[in-house]
Formats: structure tokens, C-alpha cells, sequence
């Protein structure tokens, strides 16, 4: 049995932080739907949403999370951040940034979890402005990797 509200904030998270697709979340309210008795009409409209905007899919899935600030669902969604940069479909500044910015918005920053996002994205900071060499970056993934495999066992 699935857990619904936990995958639809984790579906959530990942669309913000750009680590899953519109289509892939449409599909998986499309299995929800199938397997429910009477789906959620904001279930409903996730299935639906496939033209809408980002911000409209994103307030149908939190309708349905009842939690959006859910530390495991976060972790999941975090999780699809790590399989993407181990798989290079996503670099390492872009996830650094994505998952810092999320963690600001959601006032989860300095959640004792998340604390490390802080010292990633300083030292993204130092690269960008040319205060230490492009050639740290290996490290900086290596750091972000470490960290999310971190708040994984952490659960």
C-alpha cells in the first residue's frame, strides 16, 4: 500500500528542485487514480494538469500531502537529486542551488537535517565568484552526495 500524501510531497519537492518531470508525476497520479476506490479531486487534477502551469501541479500535490514540510518525503525527493548527479543529468551547481533555494523557501534551512545545504551552498558561493578554482566542483559533488547519503540514514 502507498503512502499517498508522502509520495505526492515527495513528487512536489522534486518538481521544484527539477528532478522529476511533469509527465513523470502525471503518470504516477494516473496510477494512484486506478488503484483508488474514490480519488482525491486533487489527485484528480494533478492527472489532468499535464498542460498546466508548474505552480498549479505544485499546489494540487501539496493539497494532497497534508504535510509539506515532511522530513522523509523531503529525503526521497533528495534521494532523486543524487541519482541525477551520479548519472550526470544534472550538475552539481544547479543541485546545490535547487535544494538550497527549496530549503529557504520552506523555512527548512536550518532544520538540523538540512544544516549542510548552508556550508554547500557557501562553498558553491566561493566558486562561482572565482575565490577557489572550477576545479573543486568533484569535491563539492562529492560533498553533496556525502551529505544527502547522510540525511538518507539519518531516517
Amino acid at each position: 500500500m502507498t503512502n499517498l500524501p508522502e509520495e505526492a510531497n515527495t513528487y512536489r519537492v522534486a518538481l521544484l528542485i527539477g528532478v522529476a518531470d511533469v509527465d513523470t508525476v502525471v503518470a504516477w497520479a494516473d496510477r494512484q487514480i486506478e488503484a483508488a476506490a474514490i480519488p482525491a479531486n486533487p489527485l484528480i487534477n494533478v492527472s489532468l494538469g499535464r498542460s498546466s502551469p508548474l505552480s498549479v501541479l505544485v499546489e494540487h500535490l501539496a493539497a494532497l500531502t497534508g504535510n509539506t514540510k515532511d522530513v522523509r518525503s523531503i529525503k526521497k525527493a533528495f534521494a532523486m537529486v543524487a541519482d541525477r548527479v551520479r548519472n550526470n543529468s544534472i550538475e552539481v551547481e544547479t543541485a546545490v542551488t535547487n535544494c538550497y533555494r527549496f530549503l529557504r523557501s520552506e523555512d527548512l534551512l536550518y532544520h538540523y537535517e538540512f544544516l549542510i545545504f548552508h556550508n554547500l551552498e557557501n562553498d558553491l558561493s566561493l566558486i562561482r565568484d572565482g575565490v577557489v578554482d572550477r576545479d573543486r566542483l568533484p569535491q563539492l559533488q562529492a560533498h553533496l552526495l556525502e551529505a544527502i547519503e547522510s540525511i538518507q540514514e539519518a531516517s
